[in-house]
């Protein structure tokens, strides 16, 4: 966020350092163009903003910067507090899980368990291969 802040400001701060007489600008019906066509419109690129309307704007800049900061230190310190809101969470919901598990112990191999049906012996006999 902080990032694009910074690149909107450079790339304002740029554009209104920058003139743009040097070059000309023609309209041929839908599309802009730095050469002419047959039936082109010359525009004017020069900024058309008074000296005040241009520090109107820089102060709004600096206002908004100033409000994208103000909401980027507010929404980390949020981040934070959720982020430990969180972790505190799991540890508790792993005490309540580990408190209210039964203890296990696994069968042995050969013990039936209650519900379980007798196993059966296999009496599937093998061919004989000698033949």
């Amino acid at each position: 966020m902080r990032t694009l802040v910074n690149a909107i400001v450079l790339v304002a701060g740029l554009a209104m350092s920058t003139g743009a007489a040097a070059q000309s600008v023609y309209k041929c019906g839908n599309n802009y163009s730095q050469i002419p066509c047959a039936d082109a419109v010359k525009l004017s690129t020069e900024d058309a903003r008074t000296a005040a309307q241009k520090k109107d704007s820089e102060k709004a800049v600096a206002r908004d910067m100033q409000a994208a900061k103000t909401m980027e230190k507010e929404r980390l310190v949020e981040e934070k507090k959720a982020q430990a809101s969180g972790k505190e969470s799991a540890k508790v919901i792993e005490k309540i899980s580990a408190a209210q598990a039964p203890a296990t112990t696994k069968p042995a191999k050969d013990e039936v368990r209650k519900g379980d049906a007798p196993k059966k012996k296999s009496t599937k006999k093998v061919a004989d291969k000698t033949k």
